[in-house]
């Protein structure tokens, strides 16, 4: 991106990369398997026999507290309606806030999730005990809360909070909100459109800004939140259960935008991006992409595509296994985001591309391709060179 700010000169305002969405899965670690569940109930709680009716109180218990908790304090708790963007339908509960961290609004929703069932055996066990039950781990469709919530660091973010025992826990956050925090703290004025920034008084504090997102800051906003949202263990049990929620990376978008000061070069510069962009996803050339070469024990989707071509903002897509990589226009801004990585939704996924799925391995610098088979400038989806010859015509346009 550095050489491509190059190139274009006098066209470019600024370029900046900056994680966009990010999804942490919340986990207690010492819940996740049937056998942490028996010593739980029975060692820790006290409870023989963990029958159905046991894990069935537990949730009981936490929606009884969340009727509670959203009465005293006023928070609406809606159904999340079919074919409405959540981001949408949740927006003018912000402004109730006026600025002010808080919970928003809770919406509620079906959905399928992670749990456990207990089953009394035909059969008399060999030992002989009474209280032996099958405890078994499923996905079951079951009531989901997503806590809406205005948080003094990261801005808007949402934890959806599993209904059913153990309590699994998913995290939604947003980079640019972060630095939107970031700059307005410092005193920088800018201008955001949705996830990106059009106008800023100062490029470097901005990516400074974005540059200070990290894994820690991440785990202390999520843990600050799921604390206060998730209260269904006991002081002693939640001592047991130490280090409590752990968070796992399923899904990041890396995403780095180019904006233009004016929009009549912008459009034709795309349009041959695009035309060139497809010979650039080839699969003799993925790893300009992904850092990754194909052989023959390569196993997975290997795609170029063109979507959204009739709606006259086009976006290309770059697969390679279950990761991508995109280029479109944002809106009718002036602007361009390209080369934007985005993992899949499980956490299995992140290892395609070289990078653990524990948060700790949350840097923008993991996610880029080895400096042995890239550029030594970030990846870029443009075929710049390819393009330059055509700039002069487009900028006089």
């Amino acid at each position: 991106m550095d050489r491509l700010s190059e190139l274009l000169g006098q066209a470019v305002q600024f370029v900046y990369t900056c994680w966009d969405r990010i999804v942490l899965s919340g986990y207690i670690e010492r819940l996740q398997r049937p056998e942490n569940l028996i010593y739980f109930f029975q060692d820790v709680v006290g409870i023989d026999a963990i029958e159905p009716a046991v894990l069935e109180q537990r949730t009981n218990a936490y929606k009884t507290w969340v009727r509670r908790i959203t009465n005293e304090r006023g928070i609406p708790v809606l159904p999340a309606p079919r074919g409405v963007r959540k981001e949408e339908l949740v927006e003018p509960y912000y402004h109730r806030l006026k600025s002010a961290a808080g919970v928003a609004c809770v919406l509620t929703s079906m959905e399928q999730g992670r749990t456990f069932v207990s089953y009394t055996p035909h059969r008399k066990p060999p030992s002989g005990n009474p209280n032996y039950r099958l405890i078994k781990a499923c996905r079951k469709q079951f009531l989901h809360y997503y806590w809406y919530v205005l948080d003094p660091v990261m801005g808007p973010m949402s934890v959806r909070v599993a209904s059913y025992f153990p309590f699994n826990v998913t995290c939604y956050l947003n980079g640019h909100s972060f630095v939107a925090q970031e700059l307005t703290r410092d005193g920088v004025r800018f201008r955001k459109a949705d996830n990106a920034f059009l106008t800023v008084t100062d490029a470097l504090a901005l990516q400074a800004a974005a540059d200070r997102l990290s894994a820690a800051l991440l785990q202390r906003r999520c843990t600050y939140w799921v604390r206060r949202v998730v209260p269904v263990f006991s002081p002693d049990e939640r001592e047991v259960l130490r280090p409590g929620y752990r968070y796992s990376m399923a899904q990041m978008e890396l995403a780095t935008d180019v904006v233009f000061k004016r929009s009549a070069p912008l459009r034709a510069l795309f349009q041959r991006a695009c035309e060139l962009g497809v010979l650039v996803g080839g699969a003799n050339r993925t790893t300009r992409l992904f850092g990754r070469r194909i052989d023959c024990h390569y196993q997975g989707k290997l795609q170029t595509v063109l979507d959204q071509r009739e709606a006259g903002h086009p976006v290309v897509r770059w697969y390679y296994q279950t990761s991508f990589a995109k280029q479109y226009v944002r809106g009718d801004q002036h602007s361009i985001r390209s080369c934007a990585p985005k993992p899949a939704r499980t956490t299995r996924t992140t290892s395609v591309l070289g990078v653990g799925w524990r948060t700790c391995h949350c840097s923008a610098s993991s996610w880029l391709p080895p400096m042995s088979v890239a550029s030594p400038n970030r990846p870029s989806c443009w075929p710049v060179r390819s393009i330059l010859a055509n700039l002069p015509h487009w900028l006089h346009q």
